[in-house]
């Protein structure tokens, strides 16, 4: 069995629970406890099955293993283009005109089966858990954990600040300054679906700095954005504005 956590307890460890060496050592999330709690099977101590409430002495050995889940999207031969993946998580570099995962307009021919024959070639069984979204027609950077831990690491460094996301796009016309903030709230529209800049909205703040210049027929820019804040379209919107 491959285990998600494996420790050996020093001195200073003495008496603490396992519960408590998961919460300090990995920030396994009170959620995530609860379901290793029910998991029968996945907790042991020196190689004997334990429970997350037992106390641990110097020099023996916790492993833990975190509760499976199946993701049963349709397996797909959609390209991936893995640029980086442990046991923990899977980074791919997604292509434009790509949808990340089914839904009712379309519930085939997407990231997330792509991933899954991917996942299945290799000999692999997890539950695919995208950590990060990206527009259909956008290509980057997309995250994937493979178990609840991971998913919920991620998701609170980037509450916290931890991860920055940089985007580079052309723009039409041409941004005389060189750099700047855009600063202004964006919420939804009349239709209640389009996001447009509105006085009642988020507080939405985009940095921009231009990379080149292109005089072209109207004109381009091309930029480098660095967001802030995480509103739906918030490139599209603040760069249209």
């Amino acid at each position: 069995m491959k285990f998600d956590f494996e420790y050996k307890a020093k001195k200073n460890d003495e008496g603490l629970l396992i519960k408590e060496l998961l919460k300090r050592e990995k920030g396994v999330s009170a959620k995530l406890i609860q379901k290793i709690r029910h998991n029968d099977g996945s907790v042991f101590k020196n190689g004997e099955p334990a429970i997350l409430i037992d106390a641990v002495n110097a020099g023996d050995l916790v492993q833990v293993k975190y509760p499976e889940g199946k993701s049963n999207f349709d397996p797909e031969p959609i390209p991936i283009d893995a640029v980086y993946e442990d046991d923990s998580f899977l980074a791919i570099n997604k292509q434009p005109g790509v949808v990340i995962y089914p839904t009712k307009g379309q519930p085939n021919h997407t990231l997330a089966n792509g991933i899954m024959k991917y996942m299945l070639d290799r000999g692999d069984a997890y539950k695919i858990r995208f950590i990060n979204r990206l527009d259909m027609n956008t290509s980057g950077l997309i995250l994937v954990g493979k178990n609840p831990h991971v998913q919920n690491h991620f998701i609170t460094q980037g509450k916290q600040g931890g991860i920055q996301k940089i985007y580079r796009a052309i723009v039409c016309g041409i941004i005389e300054e060189d750099e700047g903030v855009i600063d202004l709230p964006i919420g939804k529209g009349e239709d209640n679906i389009k996001r447009v800049v509105k006085d009642d909205g988020s507080p939405s703040v985009t940095e921009y700095k231009v990379l080149e210049r292109f005089a072209e027929g109207e004109g381009y820019s091309y930029v480098e954005l660095n967001l802030i804040t995480g509103r739906t379209h918030q490139i599209r919107v603040h760069m249209s504005h």
